[in-house]
């Protein structure tokens, strides 16, 4: 799993199963 994530997003990795749909992964950068 983090193998698909950059490196530099470590927390978008714990967003990745939280949010299915598409921005699951902004949620870990920000707000949005």
């Amino acid at each position: 799993m983090v193998s698909e994530i950059d490196p530099e997003t470590p927390r978008a990795a714990r967003t990745i199963p939280v949010g299915s749909g598409p921005g699951g992964i902004t949620v870990g950068k920000g707000p949005r």
